[in-house]
């Protein structure tokens, strides 16, 4: 779907595009309920580190596991998003500080930290797609939870590029222009999602009634062995830990 909207339609898009990317209907690279592990452990390790070690593994990490799930354009979008997004948060701080230049820093510590957590979580979720997360979820005993995130993932690109038809389709009657009117028309359009989101949940749930379909029959392959890449991915992962515990 091609839309020639304003900013607001473009984003939505391209948000759409990241999360069918990250769910490509093929094998996970790895063990999903062991990469999940990993994913976990490493991002929260790499957000309470004080030194940039470990962050630095992290992101080397992250772009090694991205390229080698060939996702780098996903896993790229989602590092720039939690960039901007930290940047956001720190820099107003550093222009209220009574002595930026001291806490100039900490705000860059920070900043790392967010970087390099998303960073090496999403190349973890590029090798095992979204239906990796998934089965990693149900693996662990999360089967209700992995069944709602199942739908989820599914529906958000749908929801996302539904949002944007209609705002493109608002902008193209509007008569003035501007990124102002944009996040005004979005916001009046999200009801309009909201209600097909609901006429949609609606028919699965009797879809799914019909087919007395409950949404607990998980079944994950389970292995006696890990394989050298799984045992590759828990020695990095223990190595980040390492590096995180040594700077505290």
């Amino acid at each position: 779907m091609k839309t020639t909207g304003g900013l607001a339609s473009r984003l939505l898009v391209s948000a759409s595009s990241v999360f069918e990317e990250l769910a490509p209907e093929r094998k996970p690279l790895f063990s999903p309920p062991l990469g999940l592990t990993l994913a976990v452990t490493a991002a929260a390790v790499v957000s309470f580190a004080k030194g940039v070690v470990a962050c630095t593994a992290a992101l080397a990490g992250g772009v090694v596991l991205a390229s080698w799930g060939k996702g780098f354009k996903a896993w790229i979008s989602v590092v720039l998003a939690s960039l901007l997004f930290s940047l956001a948060v720190t820099v107003p701080l550093l222009a209220v500080a009574a002595e930026p230049s001291s806490a100039a820093p900490a705000a860059f510590l920070a900043v790392l930290r967010a970087v390099s957590a998303a960073a090496v979580f999403t190349g973890f979720a590029v090798c095992l797609g979204w239906r990796g997360v998934v089965e990693g979820l149900g693996g662990l005993g999360m089967q209700e939870l992995a069944f709602s995130l199942g739908l989820l993932l599914k529906y958000i690109p749908i929801f996302l590029r539904d949002l944007a038809g209609i705002l493109a389709a608002r902008e193209a009657r509007a008569v003035r222009k501007g990124l102002k009117l944009s996040w005004t028309l979005l916001a009046s359009a999200a009801g309009e999602v909201l209600v097909r989101g609901y006429a949609r949940a609606e028919a699965l749930r009797m879809a799914l009634e019909a087919r007395n379909f409950t949404g607990s029959a998980f079944t994950v392959e389970r292995r006696a062995r890990l394989s050298k890449v799984e045992v590759a991915l828990l020695a990095y992962t223990l190595s980040i830990a390492a590096a995180a515990w040594w700077s505290i």
